[in-house]
């Protein structure tokens, strides 16, 4: 029997097969739907997605399965809502029922994608690149319509716009049940359109996203060029702006940047206000793959995070991918994870888990050990001689073999504020030339960091 089991674990496999954006983009938020003795029901986010599995990732797909179930599996992908019952079949669609008169040629409305509830702003992790999106995205929440409005978000694939987006959608709806949220896609709201035209039932399909409260679109950069598309979006916009509306956008681009599109979408897309999300820093990866292993009830050990962190840099998606693939490793092959068992995972993935990058938390320990010191005297308020000076090598170190900001320098040392780290820096900076003791300090306390760890430059 084909069930959720036989899913899950064909996911596992389909990610050691995949590359990590081929499956993060496709696969890694489908879902089980249904099964049979040798039958599966596949269910993807939108039409966009499932036509894109269906044509690219079937013939892998159904290895991976029949594998697994050791038997010929029919395999089905089709568009799956939050619960079963908003099924779209690529092959058939069940009508609904019409009155008397009722235009026979009218189209079956589809559902708007699903507003997954693992999108929430309880487990979105801010970091210093996204912390303005978030904020604005929670603020638009309190006061829909109000002075952010439109909100338009942009930044590159995988950094959380789509998870920001779908929060708003989430918190509105919590706030103000009686609200009409819709999230969709360009690329959704393109195909809603031309069938709609076609069926020559634009009447309806005008009322249903003019009728609403809250407009939640995603990837607009797609509607560049496409004509008929941009002028829907542009009426629509202004009908719900007019009516105080709360309107949401994201994009890989910034509004100016999105061509070709109308210069009226343009001036209207930046009229509220524009935010971009940028890639997390490192502190921010870590609290980011720290928060996913919780949700997974993963055993993490910190260094395999700290390889993971300084390993996947380039988005959210990537991370937490990787993070579900070295995990998934280890417990198939009954191996107790370690930075070991994680290079071993991500082998020929194209992540760099050569030496990893040396961490504030390398640092604080070397100094540590070398001046004698417990990290809670490094990091406290004394400004005691003996821990003044193992406190401003520490400065000086942390600011030289990493990429990290003095904020956060300081809040790694008992949150002292970036000018005090400047300080502790500079003086370093000015002895160590004349100073051999000082210049033997330095080296040693680099001596005790890993031989593993590898320093920038």
């Amino acid at each position: 029997m084909i069930d959720q089991g036989t899913w899950t674990a064909a996911l596992g496999r389909l990610q050691l097969e995949l590359s990590n954006g081929n499956f993060a983009a496709w696969l890694q938020h489908s879902t089980f739907v249904e099964g049979g003795l040798s039958s599966l029901v596949v269910g993807l986010p939108n039409a966009f997605a499932r036509e894109t599995v269906d044509r690219n990732f079937r013939p892998i797909v159904k290895e991976v399965v029949d594998d697994i179930a050791a038997c010929d599996v029919a395999v089905t992908f089709v568009i799956h809502g939050d619960d079963a019952s908003t099924v779209t079949s690529k092959r058939a669609v069940s009508a609904p029922a019409r009155s008397p008169g009722h235009n026979a040629a009218a189209p079956i409305v589809r559902p708007s994608a699903p507003l997954q509830p693992r999108y929430t702003f309880d487990n979105f992790v801010a970091g210093e690149g996204s912390s303005l999106a978030y904020a604005a995205a929670k603020r638009a929440c309190e006061s829909p319509g109000g002075s952010y409005n439109p909100l338009f978000v942009y930044g590159s694939v995988g950094l959380g716009k789509t998870h920001l987006l779908k929060a708003v959608g989430h918190d509105i709806s919590r706030r103000m049940p009686s609200c009409t949220v819709r999230y969709v896609t360009s690329e959704d709201f393109t195909h809603e359109l031309v069938t709609a035209i076609r069926a020559g039932s634009t009447s309806a399909f005008r009322s249903r996203y003019r009728s609403i409260d809250v407009l939640l679109m995603d990837d607009v950069q797609f509607i560049a060029g496409r004509e008929s598309t941009q002028q829907e979006v542009f009426h629509t916009f202004d009908t719900l702006y007019s009516a105080g509306k709360q309107i949401v956008l994201t994009s890989d681009r910034a509004p100016q940047t999105i061509r070709p599109l109308s210069d009226r979408l343009t001036t209207r897309f930046a009229c509220g206000l524009v935010t971009d999300i940028q890639p997390p820093d490192f502190e921010t990866r870590l609290a980011i793959l720290r928060c996913k292993a919780l949700a997974v009830d993963a055993d993490v050990p910190l260094p395999v995070i700290e390889l993971l962190a300084s390993s996947v840099m380039d988005n959210v998606r990537n991370l937490e991918g990787a993070l579900t693939r070295v995990v998934f490793f280890a417990q198939c092959n009954k191996l107790e994870l370690s930075v070991d068992v994680a290079q071993q995972a991500l082998h020929r993935t194209g992540y760099r888990t050569g030496p990893r990058l040396v961490t504030l938390g390398d640092i604080t320990n070397a100094v540590c050990e070398h001046f004698g010191l417990t990290a809670k005297e490094i990091t406290g308020t004394s400004r005691v001689s003996r821990l003044t000076r193992p406190r401003h090598i520490a400065m000086y170190i942390m600011r030289e073999d990493t990429n990290q900001s003095l904020p956060a320098i300081g809040a790694n040392l008992g949150g002292r504020d970036h000018t005090t780290v400047l300080y502790g820096v500079r003086k370093i900076s000015n002895e160590l030339a004349d100073d051999p003791a000082l210049q033997l300090a330095v080296e040693s306390i680099r001596a005790l960091i890993s031989p593993t760890t590898s320093y920038p430059g």
